[in-house]
């Protein structure tokens, strides 16, 4: 009987890792760890919809709106610190921050893995981030922005309408050609 019990014990916690690993692998739109091989998935257009007002709190409890940054192009990103695809893309918001950030282009990161500034900010430090503006989300922003998984990135143009939507590992490139056709480059 004894032998029976522990048998179907570990039938359960083995079909819960199992379950886990799904959830952890959904939850971050994990859909490989090589970003030349992963394609994000494809969101609904938002093209010109104007985009969500929020009021989220920085890493030093000062409140961040989308408005501050009225005639900027802003770069929404939505992530978690131990989020695998979000990890990979950390260096081209970096690049992106560095190459546009003079042309009217600012990075706005949403933490939303619920971790306070003792957390956060030697992980910004670490992954070169101190450029960027980082703000701390809840579950009112997974509502209010329709978010299903991390990482999830927007474009909103200098009018404050959206000019792209990307749910899942972003591939550099296309959000590259995005940030050029928004901010008017050449």
């Amino acid at each position: 009987m004894k032998q029976r019990k522990r048998g179907h014990l570990r039938i359960l916690v083995g079909c819960g890792l199992i379950l886990g690993a799904g959830m952890l692998l959904y939850s971050c739109n994990l859909q490989s760890s090589d970003p030349q091989k992963t394609t994000h998935k494809s969101a609904p257009s938002v093209r010109g919809t104007v985009a969500t007002p929020f009021e989220l709190l920085d890493l030093e409890g000062k409140p961040t709106r989308l408005q501050d940054f009225k005639g900027k192009v802003v770069l929404l990103n939505f992530w978690g610190t131990t989020c695998v695809p979000c990890l990979i893309e950390i260096p081209w918001l970096v690049e992106f921050q560095k190459e546009y950030g003079s042309k009217g282009f600012q990075v706005v990161a949403v933490s939303m893995y619920g971790e306070g500034p003792e957390i956060l900010k030697p992980f910004l430090t670490k992954h070169g981030m101190h450029e960027f503006k980082t703000v701390m989300g809840n579950q009112e922003v997974m509502t209010k922005f329709g978010l299903v998984g991390f990482p999830t990135t927007l474009i909103v143009d200098r009018d404050g309408k959206y000019y792209s939507r990307h749910e899942g590992l972003i591939k550099r490139a296309v959000v590259e050609k995005e940030l050029v056709e928004v901010l008017g480059q050449p």
